[in-house]
């Protein structure tokens, strides 16, 4: 080899060698950096073995919460938590995982067994992290192994929304058919303070029928009146959606819909399906399950993100907001000051709210359930507007109320015949 070149990748690698040494491997759990300081004050970094990031077994252990039990002449180790025994050899790469509930054991082959370096114990991260039920990935560019206890989140919501927590856990009936009728009432308004002949209303008077048979059929119906003054009006008369109607059905894999301001009274076959979720059950594990940051996904900074998810779920649904009344019948109300969180939640929506200078806008549900059944959904928004720069305002108030009957009833609903179809060209 000519030697400059030599010396050059004799350099090159002396800098690389310098570079990868100043950055060790770091273990976060948490969000918080494990210290694998030993009580001699000595630092034993995390070493990377086989492509398996290797951690002193004494303090890996300690921060997830087992108890350590060490078999010299067997060179065992066993750990064990509430839910958990993990059991590791020396030098062997096979390991168990015994759960302590239902006492059944698995048997894993570790890609990197555990051994003695340098006088200390090394395990296996991820399989420590992840025999505790617990996710692990890897940050590459901050060459950090990182570990996520989701049990928190659970834990937080418990405490700071708690009425969330009841609602979720709370025995409900399961809904295999019902009807649901809806009101639907309200007016929006716009004025304009310097020529009050652009002034403009519509007021809204609609019903909404939806119904499902224990065959899976959905049948909706709704019809609404608009009326008022004004080029909303009018532009609404054009369209004709000043009286509008509109229904679909669906079994989940064709859906037809009508309308009243087509050219066909007959049935119409829908290109997109119409998936409806009324009756699906959403639990806390849910929501858990929703906070999860794929392990591909996980860096130094997915801990945070996820709290500051929380935070505002915290804020959504706390204790000033979101509340129960009764006992053996419940209502469950939600009232949310929309604006304070668009202004709280995204800094690039800032110049527009302070555009329109928003004065309020509020969105209150209420839920009742008697004897466990659900009997009545209760909604109202309301919110005003004014442009900053103009004497312009609109202002809205929009209520809702869906009264729940005929549960686990035999509806009968059926699918349109082809008689009832329009022919496709």
């Amino acid at each position: 080899m000519n030697k400059k070149i030599f010396w050059l990748f004799v350099i090159l690698m002396m800098m690389f060698t310098t570079i990868y040494a100043a950055n060790p491997i770091t273990v976060q759990l948490n969000g918080e950096y494990i210290d694998f300081t030993d009580e001699n004050g000595n630092v034993v970094n995390p070493e990377m073995i086989n492509n398996r990031t290797m951690v002193p077994m004494r303090k890996i252990f300690e921060v997830v919460g087992a108890q350590i039990e060490w078999d010299g002449e067997e060179r065992k180790i066993t750990a064990t938590t509430e839910e958990k025994v993990i059991n590791l050899q020396i030098d062997n790469a096979k390991a168990s995982v015994q759960d302590r509930v239902t006492n059944e054991i698995t048997e894993i082959t570790l890609d990197s067994a555990p051994l003695i370096l340098n006088n200390r114990t090394m395990v296996p991260v991820r399989f420590i992290a992840e025999s505790l039920e617990k996710q692990v990935g890897w940050d590459n560019e901050n060459r950090s192994v990182i570990i996520i206890d989701y049990s928190f989140i659970e834990d937080g919501i418990r405490k700071n929304a708690p009425t969330l927590v009841e609602f979720l856990e709370m025995k409900k009936e399961i809904m295999e058919s019902y009807k649901v009728k809806t009101k639907i009432s309200g007016n929006v308004s716009y004025k304009d303070d310097e020529n009050r002949k652009n002034n403009e209303k519509v007021t809204i008077d609609g019903e909404a029928i939806l119904q499902k048979n224990k065959e899976g059929i959905y049948d909706f119906d709704f019809e609404i009146d608009l009326s008022g003054n004004g080029e909303i009006q009018k532009a609404l008369e054009d369209a004709q959606y000043d009286e509008y109607k509109f229904e679909f059905i669906t079994n989940g894999n064709e859906t037809y819909t009508k309308a009243s301001n087509a050219d066909t009274k007959k049935w119409v076959k829908s290109l997109v399906n119409v998936n409806i979720a009324t009756d699906t059950e959403y639990s806390l594990n849910d929501y858990v399950e929703e906070l999860k940051i794929p392990e591909e996904n996980l860096n130094i900074n997915s801990y945070s993100e996820i709290q500051t998810v929380l935070e505002s779920l915290y804020k959504m649904y706390g204790e000033d907001n979101f509340k129960v009344t009764g006992t053996k019948n419940k209502k469950y109300e939600l009232s949310l000051d929309l604006a304070e969180m668009l202004n709280a939640s995204d800094e690039k929506q800032n110049d527009l709210l302070e555009f329109l200078s928003v004065g309020s806008m509020n969105l209150n549900i209420a839920i009742t359930y008697k004897e466990d059944r659900l009997s009545k959904v209760e909604t109202e928004i309301d919110f005003y507007m004014q442009n900053s720069e103009t004497e312009e305002s609109i202002s809205a108030n929009i209520e809702t109320e869906s009264t729940f009957s005929s549960i686990n009833s035999n509806i009968k609903l059926s699918m349109p015949k082809a008689s009832q179809i329009e022919k496709g060209d």
